[in-house]
C-alpha cells in the first residue's frame, strides 16, 4: 500500500535518488534510510530515546530482519 504524507522541506529532500528508466524517463526513489526516517517521523506517539528503543521499533514493531540493519548507511542518518 502506498500513502503520501507531506513533510517539511528538509525532511523531503533527504535520501532521494534519481533512477533512470528506459526511454529517457526518470523517477525519484527513496533510499532505505529515507523510508525508515520518514516512517519514524510520521509515526504518531513514537519517541525514540535510546538506541535500544530504535532497535525495538525497527525489529519488533516494523518486523525488519536484524541482519538487514547492517546494510543501513547510518552515517547518512547521523549527518
Amino acid at each position: 500500500m502506498f500513502t503520501y504524507t507531506r513533510l517539511p522541506l528538509p525532511y523531503y529532500s533527504f535520501g532521494l535518488k534519481m533512477l533512470r528508466l528506459p526511454s529517457n524517463q526518470y523517477a525519484m526513489v527513496a533510499s532505505l534510510e529515507k523510508a525508515l526516517c520518514d516512517k519514524i517521523i510520521t509515526t504518531s506517539g513514537l519517541t525514540l530515546r535510546s538506541v535500544r528503543n530504535a532497535y525495538d521499533f525497527l525489529v519488533e514493531d516494523l518486523r525488519i530482519d536484524e541482519s538487514s540493519l547492517n546494510d543501513l548507511h547510518t552515517d547518512m542518518i547521523k549527518g
